[in-house]
């Protein structure tokens, strides 16, 4: 943004994301989501940090879909679903 810190850190090939992205939350700056894309459509893992820094999901995407099994997590790290 305008005060050079970072929202989103990614590569940017003709427009489309590609490859490895990193999202930060908004307020704190730290890191939110680490997903990676293929010619701008989510394909690979997905992993979400809460607020509180620790774990939220972690799952896979194939061609922007949802795939497989996904893993949430409780407080302290605790196995979700």
């Amino acid at each position: 943004d305008k005060n050079g810190k970072r929202h989103y850190q990614g590569l940017l090939i003709d427009g489309k994301k590609e490859g490895l992205w990193i999202t930060y939350n908004d307020s704190t700056f730290q890191v939110q989501e680490i997903q990676n894309y293929i010619d701008n459509v989510k394909n690979g893992v997905f992993v979400y940090f809460k607020p509180d820094k620790t774990l939220g999901w972690i799952g896979n995407y194939e061609n922007g879909e949802r795939n497989k099994h996904w893993i949430g997590f409780q407080k302290n790290n605790l196995l979700r679903s």
